[in-house]
């Protein structure tokens, strides 16, 4: 099975990319899902999957990113496309760009193909309205024409302005510089005081520190709550630390905390690749804690 989504609004395209994994995860846990990428490709993996399930007779959901950008990758990808649809196993492809000649290809073999083109005027207030309902807010026309005319059609900014007005309406970013501590958005993070957390990481930027600053601190914390969680005594750390962190150790369940962890881990790779900004990416990750 294959599809391929695909334009220059990346958010929706994300969107729907997690709306198909999670619908055929729904249908059954036995999907292994694997994440290919332009960079990463390697055409002896690709065949592996192309001819049958794994080692443990289960069906594979591939997640192919920007492979058409790689043209070796793309030339054996686009070869083998009807071998994709007639496998097993799923392919999901997710691609910025696809030319003409490229989505003809596509449409020979694909089961479904969706194009997102950037959204401006009625259609991206009507998005707006139907993403604030889902986080049951209602935003008035005078704060959704702010949202739009600060943003456009940047519809990862535009979502994480809709959180913040989830939080409870506005919230004023830094306009006086003050002493950074950052231990203090650490505290907020094991609180899951994800509003005073966005406060702080706003001041922390205004005053000239670094996202990816901010980032090694929010790690560092989860990493302290996941051993504490794990082994609450006989670690090698300060007394104070442990002391405070048994305070929060609740607030998460071991589930939750490697999922963050990962989370974290895998918006590192995305910046390192250039497929995620700092600032955007550890936005969304406060806003959702």
């Amino acid at each position: 099975m294959l599809y391929l989504l695909f334009g220059k609004d990346t958010y929706r395209s994300r969107q729907k990319l997690n709306e198909l994994l999670d619908f055929f995860r729904s249908k059954t846990k036995d999907f292994g899902i694997f994440r290919i990428s332009g960079e990463s490709f390697n055409a002896e993996e690709f065949e592996s999957f192309l001819k049958s399930k794994n080692l443990f007779n289960e069906r594979s959901i591939i997640v192919c990113i920007d492979i058409v950008e790689n043209k070796s990758a793309s030339n054996f990808i686009l070869n083998n496309l009807e071998r994709c649809a007639d496998s097993e196993n799923i392919f999901l492809f997710l691609e910025k760009e696809v030319g003409n000649d490229i989505l003809a290809l596509f449409k020979k073999s694909a089961e479904k193909i969706q194009k997102f083109d950037l959204l401006s005027g009625a259609k991206l207030k009507k998005w707006i309205q139907e993403e604030a309902g889902k986080r049951k807010i209602k935003l008035s026309l005078d704060t959704q024409d702010k949202i739009t005319e600060k943003y456009s059609s940047d519809l990862w900014r535009v979502s994480s302005e809709i959180d913040i007005s989830a939080l409870g309406g506005e919230i004023k970013r830094a306009e006086t510089k003050e002493q950074y501590n950052p231990f203090q958005i650490c505290d907020a993070f094991a609180y899951k005081d994800r509003k005073t957390a966005w406060i702080l990481f706003q001041k922390a930027l205004f005053n000239g520190i670094t996202a990816e600053e901010v980032f090694w601190k929010i790690w560092w914390q989860i990493k302290t709550l996941i051993l504490v969680k794990n082994q609450p005594h006989g670690l090698n750390l300060h007394p104070f630390v442990i002391k405070k962190t048994l305070r929060n150790i609740n607030n998460f369940t071991k589930e939750e905390l490697n999922n963050l962890s990962w989370q974290l881990v895998n918006l590192y790779h995305k910046t390192r690749k250039g497929q995620a900004e700092f600032e955007i990416g550890l936005e969304k990750f406060i806003l959702n804690i």
